[in-house]
């Protein structure tokens, strides 16, 4: 085993014997199913894919590309069950699934090293070239949210759904704000579920932010919202995010009067809005009348302009 390899072993030792002691058992139970269960292998005979992407190719016109958190969790929840949620509930997509397994907010490339924005810049393109769709709709959760909001603006897509958010990293690592996300005493009594997960967010993104940086340099992380908010030609955007999140509600707030950007704020403290949704029962149809509004409006331009 190479010098890389076992440093990236050790430290996945090191987050799960963290993550087993503190994270919600059913969170942890979920994150270890997906793994187990080989998130990334087809089931039905599809051919062997790399590790970073699954493509299901169904000839759709539209395509949604699920880009993965931190958590390896898409839209909140396993990918199989993000997959039956969209055949069950909606038309019949093409479905793209996209994951950084470093964790590192796709800054790094798959084998390691820094161009991670350009390499996954670079395989959305091809698969968008590939599929050959009319229309594409980026869709994430946390990390993946900004993934959704880069690359749908970097390579032309028509919509993004971005859940919650987290970048730019400093709506979280300000002083002031790690300081209210480890003592705000009043969210602790109303919900301990609500302030472990923001606590717990706030305290990794400081791990994820570190990693980024020593990686690529302070210049080398992606601007957003800059990105999305300064581009010419850019797609339509709905950004759900707790209300009660005070680092995601900030980071909503830096999109807001813009008129091809819906946002939806949720009546949770919750980071992970894609499962509190689940939770709920809410999310299948928050999806899926997204897509559908979004849908309507590409196809009411379309016969405007002829």
């Amino acid at each position: 085993m190479s010098n890389t390899a076992k440093k990236f072993a050790l430290k996945e030792k090191i987050a799960r014997f963290i993550i087993r002691r503190f994270v919600p058992k059913e969170v942890v139970d979920a994150v270890e199913y997906e793994i187990q269960s080989g998130m990334f292998t087809e089931q039905g005979g599809a051919k062997e894919l790399p590790e970073h992407v699954l493509i299901e190719d169904r000839g759709a016109e539209t395509t949604i590309f699920s880009f993965a958190g931190g958590a390896l969790l898409f839209a909140g929840q396993p990918t199989f069950e993000f997959r039956k949620l969209l055949t069950k509930h909606g038309e019949d997509f093409n479905l793209v699934f996209m994951r950084d397994i470093h964790r590192l907010a796709y800054h790094l490339r798959p084998e390691g090293g820094p161009g991670g924005l350009e390499f996954y810049e670079g395989e959305v393109n091809r698969v968008m070239k590939e599929l050959g769709s009319k229309r594409f709709i980026a869709l994430g959760d946390s990390v993946g949210g900004c993934a959704a909001i880069y690359y749908g603006t970097r390579c032309g897509m028509d919509h993004v759904i971005a859940m919650s958010p987290p970048c730019p990293f400093y709506a979280y690592l300000e002083p002031k704000m790690q300081l209210r996300a480890y003592t705000d005493l009043p969210l602790l009594f109303r919900s301990w579920e609500e302030f472990y997960e923001v606590a717990f967010i706030t305290f990794a993104t400081n791990f994820v932010d570190l990693a980024v940086r020593r990686v690529v340099g302070a210049e080398g992380v992606w601007r957003l919202p800059e990105v999305y908010l300064e581009a010419t030609k850019r797609p339509s955007a709905t950004i759900f995010y707790g209300a009660r999140c005070r680092p995601d509600t900030r980071i909503a707030k830096m999109y807001e009067g813009q008129s091809d950007v819906r946002l939806v704020p949720l009546d949770t403290a919750m980071h992970n809005t894609g499962a509190w949704m689940k939770k709920r029962g809410e999310l299948a149809e928050a999806l899926i009348d997204d897509i559908g509004r979004a849908l309507q409006r590409m196809e009411d331009v379309a016969l405007k302009t002829g």
